[in-house]
């Protein structure tokens, strides 16, 4: 096993990139990115009506035989680019996304962007859980601010002194090799008949299929080969951003 902190570092893009190679050369891994604490992040705590947290993601990459499982997902209800999306079609989010500035419920994205938060994964009744997956990604990733002399996390409004100043947080990446436990050959394709097993319970109803953790984004890549969609207050401000620093734009076609 090999694990490692980063310190000084809230954002390292995509974290299923780094699991899904790590499943391809037959490795376990596990990844998360977060921060706790006053005047970071934009989720509240469950109970709470202030930001304290990030949106932490955690991502969990496992290596099987025929298929792999790579989850990568945030602890809040939703990323906040999904209320940006929302904001920019002018549309309503699901239900126990939001709380206001007052920590009252709400669907208006605006709300978000006018002092709001967003709810911890779970919601209003079971939001303890998201809150404790988010918190455990900042306190773990705060092993890289132990000896750290000048501790500081990117984002803050107000730097602590370090971990036990109320604030905490950093990157962590561990990678586990199954051939440590025993035939690793055998434990992938433990792994992969457990998928499978899992792809083969009956769907509910109106659903087409068991879609594993990963695969909605998979199945997105490839509808998305082609073209991305993009609403139109966005393109206007990309355009704008282009025009700014002289940088070329893509093909635009309207949407059909």
């Amino acid at each position: 096993m090999a694990a490692v902190a980063v310190r000084h570092s809230m954002h390292i893009g995509r974290l299923g990139e780094y699991t899904e190679r790590a499943a391809a050369a037959g490795l376990i891994a596990v990844v998360t990115v977060g921060a706790a604490g006053p005047g970071l992040g934009s989720v509240v705590p469950f109970g709470g009506q202030a930001r304290f947290l990030s949106t932490n993601p955690w991502s969990v990459g496992v290596p099987g035989r025929g298929r792999s499982m790579v989850f990568d997902g945030a602890t809040s209800m939703v990323a906040e680019g999904k209320v940006r999306v929302a904001r920019a079609k002018g549309a309503l989010l699901p239900p126990g996304c939001i709380v206001d500035r007052n920590g009252v419920p709400s669907r208006n994205p605006e709300d978000f962007y006018g002092g709001g938060s967003l709810l911890p994964l779970g919601g209003e009744e079971a939001g303890h859980k998201g809150f404790g997956l988010a918190l455990a990604s900042a306190l773990i990733g705060a092993l890289g601010m132990i000896d750290d002399p000048n501790p500081t996390l990117p984002g803050a409004r107000v730097q602590a002194e370090g971990p036990v100043g109320g604030q905490a947080g950093g990157v962590f990446l561990a990678a586990i090799d199954p051939a440590a436990f025993g035939d690793a050959e055998r434990y992938r394709g433990m792994v992969g008949d457990t998928l499978g097993a899992a792809k083969r319970v009956p769907p509910a109803p109106g659903r087409d299929e068991v879609l594993l953790p990963g695969e909605p984004e998979t199945i997105a890549r490839r509808q998305r080969a082609g073209g991305i969609a993009v609403p139109e207050t966005t393109w206007q401000e990309l355009m704008a951003l282009a025009e700014r620093f002289h940088a070329p734009l893509p093909e635009h076609r309207p949407a059909p």
